[in-house]
């Protein structure tokens, strides 16, 4: 009897480091990144909406910086769902972007927008992006009744109730070559449309600072290829601020 009890414990004495071992391997062997995969849900469940966005906004930034580096990649490579409305200012983005989502002819104003709202409701881009202003400042709209302010409101709303979701950035009106007077009109324009956009949640994009010389068309107010891409990262960059 007792030779079969020191038998017994001989054999478990044997079990103990081959179970250990097996949950060992297991523990080696289990998917880590799963568990890292989990962990990240975590650590972003409790992060605040602001935190969420300025990450995404670092993130975009990297690839903007990742593109502007690359030769091989444009930075129009980096536009996904979007849309542009505008005049003929804007028509020569259909040039490098996605014609379809670039929705610009020559002559238009921005109240010539409810041609394209079937367009944008079909498409619910993420971002819209206006670039009108010249034809609107020809038409004299400031003039009419409400001034300019109330028409790029009464605009734009139309847009943000077909698409809820998207993003609305507003680029500003770009000065005129060689033409005071009509540059003063430019900024009483652009300060309209920067209030409307203030008031309403919609995001201003001041491109001002973009503009030289030789970026001009001989007519003074239409813009050579060049000046496109640096337009296209402002406007991408803009993407993820806050308004």
């Amino acid at each position: 009897m007792k030779n079969k009890k020191i038998r017994g414990k001989i054999h478990w004495y044997y079990a103990v480091p081959v179970v250990v071992g097996i949950v060992a391997i297991a523990i080696a062997l289990w998917p880590k990144p799963v568990l890292e995969g989990e962990n990240y849900i975590k650590e972003q469940d409790q992060k605040s909406t602001d935190e969420l966005a300025g990450t995404l906004a670092n993130r975009r930034s990297a690839e903007l910086t990742a593109a502007s580096a690359n030769e091989q990649m444009s930075i129009y490579d980096l536009f996904d769902s979007y849309a542009i409305l505008g005049d003929s200012r804007a028509v020569r983005f259909q040039n490098s972007l996605d014609p379809s989502r670039v929705m610009a002819d020559i002559g238009v104003k921005i109240t010539n927008i409810d041609n394209y709202l079937s367009t944008l409701q079909s498409l619910q881009p993420r971002v819209i992006y206006t670039f009108y202003g010249l034809n609107d400042i020809h038409s004299n709209l400031n003039g009419l009744e409400g001034g300019y302010e109330k028409i790029v409101t009464d605009e734009l709303k139309k847009v943000a109730e077909v698409c809820p979701q998207s993003k609305i950035i507003a680029l500003s009106i770009l000065p005129v070559q060689n033409d005071d007077a009509m540059n003063e009109q430019v900024a009483i324009y652009n300060e309209a449309l920067k209030k409307a956009c203030e008031q309403n949640g919609w995001t201003y994009l001041d491109c001002t600072d973009l503009v030289h010389d030789e970026y001009y068309e001989p007519d003074g107010e239409h813009f050579s290829e060049s000046l496109y891409p640096l337009l296209a990262e402002r406007m991408y960059s803009a993407q993820e601020d806050r308004p």
